[in-house]
């Protein structure tokens, strides 16, 4: 193991909401950069094409909100998290794209018969709010061999992409089906979205 028992292996590194540096791990939500000697690697953010990434949070396990506080988040160009939506800072085209991913023990005593996972848009209090994506997997159908797994063990992803036209003030959000059995490791569920 690199760095003399130092936990970072001689780099001091941010990310999410840690910090990791010669001795300890602590707290530090607004950041994200790399010391590795007495070099400095930034990821400024001012003046890029805005560009969200957002992930489950693991902690919740009885609704899907969304984190800006995992390893894997990018927020840059004014795309903000607000109250669980994703605020539009500019017009423009945007290409939107999310997973949900889901994990249970036996599909037959679940409840229900399939798992969806929508995007949907906001735009004006008058207008009701439209679906932009949507997709919907039977819970039980097609399961796969995969031995690897326990028996009666199951796992559905939902994945979704497409391009759309948003406006300055719009919010973007995401309703879904079966958010007991959503799995919340990183990479399994998340929603993000960037101007093109």
């Amino acid at each position: 193991m690199g760095g003399g028992g130092d936990p970072c292996h001689g780099r001091w590194i941010s990310f999410g909401r840690f910090r990791c540096t010669h001795s300890s791990l602590t707290l530090d939500p607004d950041s994200f950069s790399i010391f590795s000697g007495n070099k400095l690697k930034s990821r400024p953010t001012k003046g890029k094409k805005p560009a969200a990434h957002f992930e489950a949070d693991p902690f919740t396990t009885n609704a899907l909100l969304w984190s800006k506080y995992m390893d894997n988040t990018v927020n840059q160009g004014k795309l903000s998290l607000r109250d669980n939506k994703i605020y539009i800072p500019s017009n423009g085209s945007y290409y939107i794209y999310t997973q949900a991913s889901y994990h249970g023990k036996d599909c037959s005593k679940v409840g229900f018969d399939y798992l969806s996972h929508v995007v949907l848009h906001h735009f004006d209090e008058a207008t009701p709010d439209r679906s932009l994506l949507s997709s919907q997997k039977t819970l039980c159908g097609g399961q796969s061999g995969n031995t690897s797994m326990p028996a009666n063990s199951w796992r559905k992803s939902l994945f979704q992409g497409g391009i759309f036209e948003l406006n300055k003030g719009d919010y973007i959000y995401t309703f879904t089906r079966g958010e007991d059995y959503l799995a919340r490791e990183p990479g399994d569920t998340y929603i993000g979205l960037y101007a093109l």
